[in-house]
């Protein structure tokens, strides 16, 4: 998996779990913001529940004898214990009432006739501490500039704040509710957040997972395709090395044979089965001969299909394919291309010989230490070709090798065919193509293949 496709995953899980932590907090904070306007709503109607009472309470008064017994005084005070005073005067000895709620009190009156009557009411016992609601919030009483604190809630740490405020239902109280409430990052439901990013980073585990599988799999059939490729080809120049090998030889015979049976003509002694004998090695020789020839018609290299191809898609093939073994041996990779170029070949053909020169550079990097192990592949095109250059900073080639290394089964390696660079050779030719190798200064060899333009 490439650095590209690593980052976009990774930019899937961040996205995924940012929107699931904002929709999961929107949700929770709805629901404060509903429970707060709910509670609200509950201490204004309490509020104005106790105006009305007030309301009602001095107009009983006023409705009935025109005495005022301090008996039914104490009996309401002590059924609403926020009414602090009840006061009734005859009109010329009445004193103007403080009306304002600046001191957390404030007088009520009520003319009847010549009689006025009078209650006070503390407004922080108006709703008792057991009637407020369950939730926290910030409650005040509003009148003008003068308020009072009915109920303080000590702020949360976070950027969000509840506000609700509403005049209560009497005319003859016309004081203004105000409640915030405040809503901090322990609010939010960390629980419910932290499973959703958890199920989300598993889920796109699993993904991540399936994907390197798939491209586990692709890399290993395109690898067994392309060994299929490699060895149907690797038979075809061994068969053409043992059918050059062998006809050199046979040839000889066959002259040989029928010099003998030439020279054999002018001796005496049974002289016809001298003849038969050295015709029968000639008809043995030349049957050897054809069958070796039907053996390399029939095995040798047979040219794809040649078409465009882009060398950048070949080379970024070739790559994904070697790239467990360029990592396991913690080789540093550089590459450098100019523009997409494309190339007239089989692109088979193509995998096959940048998947050899790859590899062969990675071989050769074994015998260096690991942070001394690069591999450059540049590619460039002039107005005929397009070549691919493959360097790596490993020993080099020994000097005498070079007049041989292209030669069907000349090898520097312990176990090796001797096959894979004259195959190399062969398919490059046949797309119209040439590879070439050189050493570097101060370290290392590289590949020079190139093709034409389509």
């Amino acid at each position: 998996m490439g650095k590209h496709e690593v980052l976009t995953w990774a930019a899937l899980w961040l996205a995924l779990s940012a929107a699931s932590t904002t929709w999961l907090s929107r949700s929770e904070l709805d629901v404060l913001q509903h429970q707060f306007e709910a509670d609200s709503r509950i201490a204004h109607r309490l509020l104005t529940q106790r105006a009305v009472q007030h309301d009602a309470i001095l107009a009983t008064l006023a409705a009935g004898a025109p005495g005022c017994a301090e008996s039914v005084r104490q009996h309401i005070m002590q059924t609403f214990p926020h009414i602090t005073a009840i006061e009734c005067e005859k009109q010329e000895h009445i004193r103007s009432p403080e009306t304002s709620i600046g001191h957390g009190r404030y007088w009520l009156t009520l003319d009847n006739g010549g009689t006025r009557w009078a209650l006070q009411a503390d407004i922080q016992k108006m709703i008792p501490q057991g009637e407020w609601p369950s939730t926290p919030i910030q409650a005040e009483l509003h009148q003008g500039r003068d308020r009072v604190v009915l109920q303080e809630d000590a702020p949360a740490a976070g950027p969000w704040t509840f506000h609700f405020s509403k005049q209560l239902s009497s005319d003859s109280q016309p004081f203004t509710l105000t409640t915030s409430r405040h809503a901090g990052w322990s609010d939010l439901p960390w629980t419910s957040i932290s499973a959703c990013v958890l199920a989300i980073t598993a889920a796109l585990g699993a993904g991540i997972a399936w994907r390197l599988q798939a491209i586990g799999r692709r890399r290993a059939e395109h690898l067994l395709r392309l060994r299929k490729v490699e060895r149907l080809n690797t038979l075809g120049e061994l068969a053409a090395g043992m059918a050059h090998e062998l006809n050199q030889p046979l040839t000889a015979i066959l002259a040989n044979a029928q010099a003998a049976n030439r020279l054999l003509k002018t001796e005496p002694p049974d002289l016809a089965r001298t003849r038969d004998a050295i015709a029968h090695t000639v008809v043995q020789s030349k049957r050897a001969a054809e069958v070796i020839s039907r053996l390399r018609g029939a095995i040798g290299h047979t040219p794809g299909r040649i078409r465009p191809v882009s060398l950048n898609e070949a080379v970024a093939n070739a790559l994904h394919l070697l790239a467990p073994e360029i990592r396991s041996r913690h080789v540093a990779l550089t590459q450098e291309a100019s523009m997409a170029a494309s190339v007239h070949a089989d692109p088979v053909e193509l995998d096959q010989i940048l998947h050899n020169l790859l590899w062969n550079a990675l071989q050769a990097l074994e015998q260096v230490d690991a942070d001394e192990r690069r591999l450059h592949i540049r590619i460039a095109f002039d107005a005929r070709h397009v070549t691919v250059r493959i360097a790596d900073s490993g020993p080099g080639i020994a000097p005498s090798a070079f007049p041989q290394l292209f030669i069907p089964f000349f090898t520097t390696r312990e176990n090796g065919l001797g096959l894979g660079l004259s195959l190399c050779e062969t398919l490059a030719g046949g797309m119209g193509g040439t590879i070439s190798a050189a050493n570097r200064t101060p370290r290392g060899a590289e590949f020079l293949l190139s093709l034409p333009h389509p």
